[in-house]
């Protein structure tokens, strides 16, 4: 550890040293949930077009898709397959209903291991408040809605190690995402192979923590769109209230 860097300067070792790539394509890992009381041991897939879509899928076991999240600039997209039913919901629906302004980038960035700020700021507006026994740890400076965003940064590598959100002082995150495992792909692309994230917002609770077995970056990749003639559009908070995959 070097006590004498800045937050600033441990900001700018991180987007230096976080993954970089124009595709990404995990064909395979495996994922346990928890969403609600309901635990799930699922498959699934995640393919990225930087700045263009995002698409997660998810299969039982067996390996038939049943449901689809794709995230486009504007938009995401959830699609029950088993149902037949699909949800098209902007991302300032998620700003109202969780006092998180959440949007493309961020979902990109959470999902590529990189460091990102909600609402976009830049890295001066982030203080360098203590660290553990391998991370620094930052606070965005600003309040968010009475939240604070939080994040880890490993000694040496400078990889994000964990990001959430904090309330306060001692408080718990209302939502965390922890990355860890991080490997060389092909003497060039820095990914972490094990992801856990975990939602606790208004007595709502998801937990899902992801093992990675392939995955290929900067290849050719085509995300099919999906015939909606036999779907039906619903709230994209019934999925919630139903708590079911």
């Amino acid at each position: 550890m070097d006590s004498a860097l800045t937050a600033p300067e441990i900001i700018e070792y991180a987007i230096q040293n976080q993954p970089s790539f124009r595709t990404m394509n995990i064909s395979k890992f495996d994922l346990n949930v928890q969403f609600g009381q309901a635990s799930y041991s699922l498959r699934g897939s995640l393919r990225i077009i930087t700045d263009s879509v995002i698409s997660l899928s998810i299969q039982p076991m067996l390996g038939i898709e049943v449901a689809r999240i794709d995230f486009n600039t504007d938009f995401f997209t959830v699609y029950d397959k088993m149902n037949h039913r699909y949800s098209e919901t902007p991302y300032d629906a998620m700003y109202i209903g969780t006092g998180i302004p959440f949007d493309f980038h961020a979902v990109q960035s959470m999902l590529s291991g990189q460091f990102y700020s909600i609402p976009h700021r830049d890295k001066h507006s982030f203080k360098l408040d203590s660290n553990t026994d391998s991370t620094y740890v930052l606070i965005g400076n600003d309040n968010l809605n009475n939240m604070f965003q939080y994040f880890e940064i490993s000694f040496g590598s400078f990889f994000v190690a964990l990001s959430g959100l904090q309330r306060g002082k001692s408080v718990s995150l209302p939502y965390v995402i922890t990355y860890s495992d991080w490997r060389l792909v092909n003497r060039k692309y820095k990914y972490p192979f094990k992801i856990s994230i975990e939602l606790d917002h208004n007595k709502f609770f998801f937990l899902a923590n992801a093992s990675i077995e392939e995955i290929e970056f900067d290849k050719e990749i085509n995300i099919t769109k999906i015939n909606l003639e036999r779907y039906t559009r619903v709230p994209f908070n019934t999925y919630f209230t139903e708590q079911k995959i």
